[in-house]
């Protein structure tokens, strides 16, 4: 069936409408029991259907079309409504529940960034209290190592002031050699001198030059003396890297020990290295360390039936050993114990070993 009108139609209503053939032969059954459209229109919720169909709730929206003189009703059945109701009631729940998880979300970071905010201030306070400390602690250590660098400073020139004295104590223990080494040329030289003299008077000018010629070396003799001990007694470098030849080393603690060596009648044994050997040391510190130990190996044979005292030197790759050796009796235990502490000994003489 395709047409039906919605209020119930009169008898003449329908016999109008089947003239004008507009609808066939439609029986015009009507869907509502309401006579009239106005009854019709308030209303939101309808029953519609006929005996073949059968009825059914529906679900009433209308619109005007204002001067057509038309109003279209739609019908949605409750059936069909249910489940979009259904379906919307679960997609608003779904967005209220995510916007209650985003706002739940959202609270969350606003704590989480206050907490935070307090925790960087909290942070910055202990970082500018530490840093102040570390400043105060900074500082205090700078004034220590400035302390500690003057004390090292003044400790180093004590030391190096020691090392003078003791340089000059060894020349003073010295002294009786270095008469020896020059009152020999000296009288050497008186003599020759009063032969030239004599010479001279008989003209025999021939040996006369030769004395003066020999007066010339031993001129030259003791000059060399007085030079080797002039450089001993002299101040270490001061600053710097020192380097120092060996074989110059070695011969010149031997000429300033051999006067006192031959008066004790004590031999000697040397084995120079090779020559042009340079090692990293100051002259007169080097030096000074061979004589220390050549006077202490004296001291050590006083007793010895036959004094000998040695030097030998090794090398290997970039290092060189100078052992100063003796026949002596030896150091006891007491003196083992405080070998290596740098001491005076009774005698006046800076202990050193190498």
């Amino acid at each position: 069936m395709l047409y039906q009108t919605l209020p119930i139609l009169t008898e003449t209503q329908k016999a109008a409408i089947r003239d004008s053939r507009r609808y066939g032969k439609s029986t015009l059954e009507s869907l509502t029991a309401y006579h009239e459209l106005e009854e019709i229109e308030p209303l939101t919720t309808l029953d519609i259907g006929y005996e073949e169909i059968g009825r059914e709730h529906v679900l009433v929206s209308s619109t005007d079309l204002g001067s057509a003189g038309w109003r279209i009703y739609g019908f949605t059945p409750t059936s069909q409504a249910w489940p979009i109701m259904i379906q919307s009631v679960l997609l608003f729940s779904t967005f209220y529940v995510l916007l209650a998880l985003v706002l739940t979300a959202w609270l969350q970071t606003v704590k989480a960034q206050r907490k935070l905010a307090l925790l960087n201030d909290e942070l910055e306070q202990k970082v500018a209290s530490r840093t102040a400390s570390l400043e105060d602690t900074n500082a205090k250590l700078r004034e220590s190592i400035a302390q500690y660098e003057d004390t090292q400073k003044a400790l180093r020139q004590t030391e190096n002031e020691l090392i003078q004295a003791a340089k000059l104590a060894m020349l003073g223990e010295l002294s009786a050699s270095i008469n020896h080494e020059i009152n020999q040329p000296l009288a050497a030289m008186r003599t020759y001198t009063e032969n030239s003299i004599k010479l001279m008077e008989k003209e025999r000018f021939d040996a006369v030059k030769g004395n003066l010629t020999t007066l010339n070396e031993l001129i030259g003799m003791v000059a060399d003396i007085v030079a080797r001990f002039k450089i001993f007694a002299r101040k270490q470098n001061a600053g710097g890297k020192a380097r120092a030849n060996l074989d110059d080393v070695l011969s010149a603690s031997l000429k300033l020990s051999s006067a006192s060596f031959i008066k004790k009648g004590i031999q000697i044994a040397c084995h120079k290295p090779e020559k042009g050997i340079i090692v990293n040391a100051d002259t007169v510190q080097l030096e000074q360390v061979i004589l220390n130990l050549l006077n202490n190996a004296s001291h050590a044979v006083e007793h010895a039936s036959m004094p000998e005292i040695g030097i030998t030197v090794e090398t290997f790759l970039d290092r060189v050993s100078i052992h100063v050796w003796d026949n002596g009796a030896g150091l006891d235990n007491d003196s083992k114990k405080q070998v290596f502490t740098r001491s005076t000994p009774p005698n006046g003489m800076v202990s050193a070993l190498a």
